[in-house]
């Protein structure tokens, strides 16, 4: 069985979130891409924003992300997953052919805030991985709403939080 690098920069950054996805998913490397820049627009099925990144014209923009390899049996899980997203292979650091998921250009709406508790899992990846301080604040500048759905929000938190 062989092993898929993945690059994580959202809610996936958390391990707890993304292994309740695939399981087999290991931390390799905190890395960054250079000319991209990480956003909250793509459309979500709950009618929130999520992660994306869009590339750049500017050295000053930059992602930060963890690399991690899972059994490639699990693959579709994780583009089921990842719905509204295409993946792209890129070269990451030392890293070569690691996926990276993008928005679909027709999902990204610049209008939408995440809810709350997706942010915070955000900021909680960040944080686990220590990303850089500066980064965690950049993530949360952004604005987010309350989700309408209690319920959902509960159960979203103790992926990351269980009690």
């Amino acid at each position: 069985m062989s092993n898929l690098l993945y690059f994580a920069y959202g809610s996936n950054l958390h391990p707890g979130w993304l292994r309740n996805r695939v399981a087999s998913a290991e931390k390799l490397s905190t890395e960054y891409l250079n000319n991209w820049k990480l956003r909250f627009h793509k459309r979500s099925l709950d009618r929130s924003a999520k992660c994306n990144i869009v590339k750049t014209d500017s050295l000053d923009d930059l992602v930060h992300g963890v690399i991690y390899q899972f059994n490639s049996n699990e693959k579709e899980i994780l583009d089921k997953a990842e719905g509204g997203y295409r993946h792209e292979k890129m070269q990451i650091g030392k890293f070569d052919n690691v996926l990276v998921y993008l928005a679909n250009k027709e999902k990204i709406n610049d209008n939408l805030l995440p809810y709350t508790w997706y942010k915070d899992i955000v900021i909680a990846g960040a944080q686990y991985h220590n990303l850089p301080e500066e980064y965690i604040e950049f993530i949360k500048s952004f604005k987010a709403t309350i989700d309408p759905d209690q319920e959902r929000e509960k159960k979203q938190r103790l992926i990351v939080w269980p009690r």
